[in-house]
């Protein structure tokens, strides 16, 4: 006997869920690695630790990076958002203080 139109095989159910996804990337970094590769990495080192540590902080997830890029997912998209302000934020006072 065939199973009603409108009745869901659970068994058969793809798993969804709702995520924010954030890439980040560095403006000019080949120009300036070009002009001072030692620093520039030195930056990102610094910046990449203090990204996934706000990202941890909010809930996301750093899937994978890319040179000077970075995949993020986040459950939420508040969470995502509050991410991205305080890593503007740390950025900006790291920025005032160089």
């Amino acid at each position: 006997m065939s199973q009603e139109p409108t009745q869901v095989n659970r068994e058969n159910m793809e798993h969804r869920s709702l995520q924010t996804i954030m890439f980040t990337d560095v403006v000019g970094f080949s120009k300036l690695a070009a002009v001072n590769e030692e620093r520039t990495y030195a930056a990102l080192n610094r910046d990449f630790s203090m990204f996934k540590r706000v990202i941890d902080e909010h809930g996301g997830q750093v899937i994978n990076t890319m040179g000077d890029g970075m995949l993020v997912i986040f459950a939420s998209a508040v969470g995502a958002m509050r991410a991205s302000l305080a890593m503007q934020e740390n950025l900006h006072r790291t920025a005032m203080l160089s």
